[in-house]
């Protein structure tokens, strides 16, 4: 279904009988002449099972038809398993954080319209998405569940080394670890500058490129630093990330990263990485993904990775916590 809200455009992919019911509790009225024959089926139809929201910052506005498309390719495995029936796929993003906000209001348009489940939305994106993605999430913690940046730096870049949405304040860090909100990130090991592993510079830097932010070790322990501020995890010490370099552990020693937990899947034949990190109070609800020989581009892989962990996670909307609806051996 195509939909407008404030005037821009989103998209909404699933189960036919997902989009096609409509009843009491969903307000949904019928509108247009085409949609006359789907509301005979709707009105002896059961009700269809909530689903789970899974919105993806893609651009899908009519004045650019080209990056629509390179959107639908870019997350066709996600549309896969909208179809399934595993969630109900929105998609939109502009080009700024705060136009960005949209997002909140289709969301939430979109409980209207559809059977789905006000504790599960999840929110990724990737690239610059994900860097909405996770503005996003911070603007928005008692609204998402769980998300998934996607082709984004394992650790958070210091403000001086960037701009625009790029540049995440001490405060913001503070701000995303006052709620506990789960999240996984997904990337490339040889995205640009091979940001692994973190106690090495990076190879090669080309100096003409704007994405040079990670060049040296002392800017990767840092950032890194950064990120478990905002994940709310106990810090590492430079010394102990450096450590890893001699770990016994393969994934420690591939990706850099101090871990509690570690664990190797092939997956199409490629190997990747999983480092997951506990929180102060002994929750994993921080996974890094590390496809190997991965450019910056999103994997078909990526949707199945990301969605087997957000699935985990739910919001109470009375408390405001995180509830795991099931936990990983």
């Amino acid at each position: 279904d195509i939909h407008e809200t404030k005037g821009e455009q989103w998209i909404t992919i699933g189960p036919r009988q997902q989009l096609e019911y409509s009843g009491d509790e969903a307000g949904r009225e019928e509108e247009e002449a085409w949609n006359r024959e789907a509301a005979k089926r709707r009105t002896a139809s059961k009700r269809p099972e909530k689903l789970p929201i899974v919105a993806y910052f893609g651009e899908v506005n009519a004045f650019d038809p080209a990056m629509s498309v390179n959107t639908l390719c870019d997350t066709f495995s996600f549309i896969e398993l909208a179809a399934e029936g595993n969630f109900l796929l929105l998609l939109f993003a502009l080009e700024d954080a705060d136009s960005n906000d949209m997002m909140a209001d289709m969301i939430l348009e979109a409980q209207k319209l559809y059977p789905t489940d006000p504790e599960r939305v999840y929110v990724t994106g990737h690239s610059h998405n994900g860097r909405f993605t996770a503005e996003f999430t911070r603007r928005h913690q008692k609204l998402v569940a769980a998300a998934a940046p996607l082709g984004n730096e394992p650790g958070q870049l210091s403000p001086e080394w960037t701009s625009g949405v790029f540049k995440v304040s001490d405060e913001q860090l503070k701000l995303q670890a006052s709620v506990d909100t789960p999240i996984i990130m997904i990337n490339g090991y040889n995205e640009i500058n091979c940001m692994y592993p973190l106690y090495t510079d990076a190879p090669d830097p080309n100096p003409t490129t704007p994405f040079i932010a990670l060049d040296t070790k002392d800017k990767r322990v840092f950032s890194w630093q950064r990120r478990l501020i905002s994940m709310n995890c106990p810090m590492k010490t430079k010394e102990e990330i450096c450590a890893t370099e001699h770990s016994a552990d393969y994934v420690e020693k591939k990706l850099g990263i101090p871990a509690d937990r570690t664990e190797v899947q092939f997956v199409d034949g490629v190997e990747v990485c999983i480092a997951d990190i506990q929180n102060r109070n002994g929750d994993y609800h921080f996974r890094v993904c590390a496809f190997e020989n991965s450019p910056h581009e999103p994997s078909p892989a990526y949707a199945d990775m990301m969605w087997s962990y957000l699935r985990r996670f739910a919001r109470d909307q009375k408390t405001g916590e995180t509830k795991e609806l099931f936990q990983l051996k």
